[in-house]
Order: structure tokens, then sequence, then C-alpha cells
């Protein structure tokens, strides 16, 4: 008897052993396969994902070739450039909000499953491009850079500070503007670039707008309004007036970006006149640009100021736009900021991109 028991207790231990396997194998298998399937559904996504960002690329770059060949499409009017050419054209005019819509938003194609959300072109040109300062021989430049500081309450030594950045020798200009000796007694030290601007970002650098306080910081924000990164509440783009081209520009007179650029260009226009102004620069039709400088310069509200200086580096026509896009799928959003430089004459026409950035929207 005590053998049978014996020989059942032994079974029954070894039965609780099996049991424990059984249960330890289905556990790994279990946690195996759950690994498995959310390894692969990661994957899955992650595959997704990529295929919806190249895709997105692709249509970013097939409007953008829309939008390079819209602007070769005013090459029969290349003596004057204005918002209501083709690559401009605008369901209203808004004195708040330049960044306009086109009415190109509703020719767009889809392409995948990625539908354009908001599309601008924007003639840089009727922006002052800080590069200019680096042009050795001529003080309009300075001139209006200074004018445009003083109308927003800027300390008027960013001005010498600006140019210090773009020229090439290395010393100041001024005994207010700042050099490399400045700039490497910083934390953490750097150099002056002595270059052109890429970006009018690079303002931001400068020895005046580097310092952490609540001054500077409202300082910063109305020079980043001034080149569009950032907006002011109710009145966007209303500051905008700054950009960096490659190589010495002029400010289109038909395509001035805001009412301050006008107030740069012509010293001593009231607030009033320059929006008033500006209104009507917008609204001027296709057949109604001004054909020339002069044309601009006898208006009333121009006429009597010194016309000489006035119209230096004033033209009618442009040569660089900015290009922004806003595209999406439903899952995510995608954006493109390029710059684009049309050069040649007629059909010689060509648009090249000679900058871009997957940015959301804002100056390059």
């Amino acid at each position: 008897m005590r053998q049978i028991t014996s020989q059942w207790n032994h079974f029954g231990r070894h039965k609780g052993v099996a049991l424990v396997t059984v249960l330890l194998i289905v556990f790994l298998a279990t946690v195996a396969a759950t690994a498995m399937v959310s390894r692969q559904f990661m994957d899955v996504r992650h595959t997704t994902n990529i295929i919806n960002v190249e895709q997105g690329y692709i249509a970013l770059f097939a409007w953008e070739e829309l939008a390079k060949r819209t602007l070769l499409m005013d090459t029969n009017n290349v003596d004057s450039f204005t918002r209501q050419d083709t690559w401009a054209m605008v369901d209203s005019i808004n004195i708040d909000n330049q960044m306009m819509k086109t009415r190109l938003l509703s020719v767009i194609p889809k392409v995948g499953e990625f539908t354009v959300l908001e599309v601008q072109i924007e003639d840089l040109q009727g922006r002052f491009n800080l590069n200019n300062l680096a042009i050795s021989g001529t003080s309009i430049h300075a001139d209006r850079f200074a004018r445009l500081l003083t109308l927003r309450g800027l300390p008027p030594e960013l001005s010498s500070q600006t140019i210090d950045w773009v020229d090439a020798d290395g010393s100041r200009v001024a005994a207010d503007g700042a050099d490399d000796d400045v700039y490497l007694t910083l934390d953490p030290p750097y150099l002056a670039a002595n270059r052109q601007m890429t970006s009018a970002s690079e303002l931001m650098h400068l020895y005046n707008l580097r310092e952490l306080s609540e001054e500077v910081g409202a300082r910063r924000n109305q020079v980043g309004a001034m080149y569009g990164s950032i907006q002011n509440e109710g009145q966007p783009g209303v500051d905008i007036a700054l950009t960096a081209l490659p190589e010495e520009t002029g400010i289109n007179v038909n395509t001035v970006a805001s009412p301050l650029v006008l107030q740069m260009i012509v010293p001593d226009l009231s607030d009033e006149n320059a929006r008033e102004l500006y209104r009507e620069i917008s609204n001027r039709g296709r057949r109604n640009p001004y054909e020339s400088v002069d044309e601009f310069l006898s208006d009333s509200r121009v006429n009597g100021q010194n016309k000489k200086n006035i119209s230096e580096r004033l033209v009618v026509s442009s040569d660089y736009f900015m290009l922004k896009i806003e595209a999406g799928n439903g899952r995510m959003k995608i954006y493109l900021n390029s710059i684009l430089h049309r050069t040649g004459q007629g059909a010689g026409r060509t648009v090249q991109v000679i900058q871009r950035s997957f940015t959301k929207w804002g100056e390059i």
C-alpha cells in the first residue's frame, strides 16, 4: 500500500512539473507572438511614414515645378511686374495681410494622397535686401535701413552692426558697430560672418539682440516680424520689410511688401498715407502697373520729396520670388519654402531654385 501511494505521489509531482512547463511554453509563445505582431505593426507604420514622406517630397517638388512654370507665363510682360500678374493672381487684397492666397490654389493638382492646403508666391524684391548693405560706394541702402530702424523704434547701432556682419573687412564701420573683437567676448564666443547673409534670421546674432532681457526680447520680436518669422497679433504681415538675396537688388515699387517699406523709401511719409498708397499699389490692375519709377514718383504723396534720392535703387521689375507651400494627406502636413530666381529675357527666361527649406511658414 505504501508503495502504491509513493508511486502516486511521484506521478503527481511529475504531472505538476509538466503543467508548469506547458504554461511556461504557452507564456513564452504568447510573448514572442505579441512581440512579433507589435514589431510588424511598427515596421508597417515606419514603412508607411517613409512612403508618405517620400510621396510628400515628390508632391512638393511637382508643385514647385508648377510655380516655376507659372513665373515663366509672364515672359511677354517683362518690363514690369505686379501682384496682378499670373504668378500672383489674388482673390482679394487685405491691407493687414500682404501674404495673400493665390487663385493658383484652385488649379494645383492633387499628387498621390497629398493636397495643397495653402500656397503663396511672394515677390522678394518688394522687401529691402540686407545684403545691399555690403555694397560700397553708395549710402542709399544704409540710409533706408537706418530709417526703417527709426520707424520701429529700434536702436540705431543695429545699422552699423548689420553692416559689420555682412562686410568682409573684419573691422567696425563705426564706434557703435560690432565685429570679431566684440563677439569673441560673448558666452559662447563666435565670429562675425563677414560675408553676405543667407537668411534675414542672421540678424538675431547681432550684438544688440543677444542679451537675454525683456527689453531685448521685445526688440527681437520686432526684428523677427520684419522678415516674417514672427507675426504680429491682429496685423500679420504689416511689418514685413526685410529679406536676404545673393546680389544687390532694387525695391520693386509695384510689389512693395508693406506700408513700412514705402515709409522706408519715402522720408516723412505718414502712416495714413503709407497705408493708403500701399492699398492703391496692391489694387493696381495687370494693365495698369507703374511702367517706370518716374510714374511712382509723380504720386502726390511722393511728389515734393528729393526725387533723386528716392528713385535710387528702385525698380518696376523683379527676379527673386519666395514660394511657400503647405500640404497634407489627412495624417501629416509638409512644408516647402523655396527662393526662385528668374533670369534671362523673353523666351529665353529660366527659373532656378537657389534655396530651399522644409520648415513651417517663414523666412528661409
